[in-house]
């Protein structure tokens, strides 16, 4: 599917004023359904979506594994994956029933209006993970090219999954949630083990985005943005790894 489209403007500086034609992203409304029960609309960039959808309702604590999952389909004319189960019981999780159903913008967490709770530390621990200071700064430059999305519409967050050397994976959307949910749905559906990688990305990192690698069990994110305090708590509890403002030859570790 198209990711992208171009709009008429008019691009104005001090010195001139032309209409010209830009590029800009596509915003996508997906409807997620479970066992064909609506659970959310995913304001989306319309790519990956079954491994969009598949990170979601991972990271949401829905499932528990890709095993929990049976089919998945996606009907383009609706706009629409559904997810069936191999159990019926749907909206479980922890003893609660999860009612009603609910759009996620691609903002910074707004509507997520349902928090599950995470797993107990003594019982979960990620990391933590040996690096070389000098390959995350040569990976993250490499990482920084990697969206022509990113460059044709400056509209996208980017993430990336490498190993100590490698990026495996790298995956674009207008929200920086959604598209670490598709790294993690990636993951889930090819079999790769997240506990030994890290997570690349262009977005800030707050602590939403730290308790969904709390659940994928990865110990190391690196961003050339910065942290939240309770992105920093968390992550100290969980023992994970935090490296801010990776740019050019320079990184804070926090």
């Amino acid at each position: 599917m198209e990711v992208k489209k171009k709009v008429p403007i008019i691009k104005y500086t001090t010195s001139d004023e032309k209409e010209t034609i830009d590029e800009i992203s596509i915003e996508y409304p997906l409807l997620l359904s479970i066992n064909k029960i609506n659970l959310a609309t995913l304001m989306c960039t319309p790519d990956s979506m079954k491994a969009l959808c598949v990170g979601f309702i991972y990271s949401e604590g829905i499932i528990g594994s890709y095993q929990d999952i049976h089919h998945i389909d996606f009907d383009e004319k609706k706009r629409q994956v559904n997810i069936e189960l191999k159990t019926k019981d749907t909206y479980i999780f922890s003893g609660q029933r999860i009612l009603g159903q609910r759009t996620v913008t691609s903002g910074c967490g707004k509507n997520r209006t349902i928090s599950y709770p995470l797993p107990d530390p003594s019982h979960k621990k990620t990391g933590p993970m040996p690096y070389n200071k000098a390959t995350l700064l040569a990976l993250m430059h490499d990482f920084n090219s990697t969206s022509t999305l990113f460059k044709d519409t400056g509209g996208v967050h980017t993430c990336g999954l490498a190993d100590s050397s490698t990026i495996l994976i790298v995956e674009d959307d207008i929200g920086r949630h959604n598209a670490l949910d598709k790294i993690i749905g990636w993951s889930l559906m090819n079999q790769i083990t997240m506990s030994d990688k890290l997570l690349l990305t262009t977005g800030r990192i707050s602590s939403d985005i730290i308790s969904k690698m709390i659940r994928a069990s990865i110990p190391l994110i690196v961003s050339r943005s910065a942290p939240t305090s309770h992105a920093l708590e968390l992550a100290k509890k969980y023992k994970i790894q935090i490296i801010g403002f990776a740019r050019g030859q320079r990184m804070n570790i926090y």
